[in-house]
């Protein structure tokens, strides 16, 4: 999953997370997030069953979060929120793919390799654009534009 991430192949990290969803029962709310979140990624070549498979899956994470030890999973928290999130933007998160290297400590891996962080970089880029677009078409202040554009210049500065 991870590999593909780095190298922005959405398609084949999509493929690795359904893998993961369906082989494996670690667990079933990040797996499900994460598959979730790479379909965002890939958000305006989605078929219609994608984005049906899209909704069903970040309408179940909340669901599916489990307590071990009387605990639970931190990265099944974020993935909650995450996914309460894109409900609450009308089916829209920001760059969550890189989010998630970002999370996962990728970051340091891809510093290693100018041509990957530069992908990054451009996907960065290119994701600030559409949100001042966005914006400027918009009559009033979005619900997470701060946490928006705090993330982007995150993901900007650490690319």
């Amino acid at each position: 999953v991870w590999s593909a991430s780095y190298r922005c192949m959405w398609r084949e990290s999509l493929a690795q997370a359904s893998r993961l969803l369906e082989q494996s029962r670690w667990s079933p709310c990040l797996y499900s997030y994460l598959k979730a979140a790479y379909y965002c990624m890939l958000q305006d070549e989605l078929t219609g069953t994608e984005v049906a498979d899209q909704k069903h899956l970040m309408a179940a994470v909340p669901g599916l979060k489990q307590r071990i030890a009387g605990k639970s999973l931190p990265m099944e928290k974020f993935a909650i929120r995450k996914a309460e999130r894109w409900t609450k933007q009308n089916g829209r998160l920001t760059l969550p793919g890189l989010e998630l290297a970002y999370l996962w400590n990728g970051f340091t891996i891809l510093g290693l390799h100018y041509q990957m962080v530069e992908r990054f970089f451009i996907l960065i880029e290119q994701e600030m654009e559409i949100v001042e677009k966005r914006r400027g078409k918009a009559a009033a202040k979005e619900q997470f534009q701060l946490e928006e554009d705090c993330l982007l210049l995150l993901l900007k500065g650490c690319a």
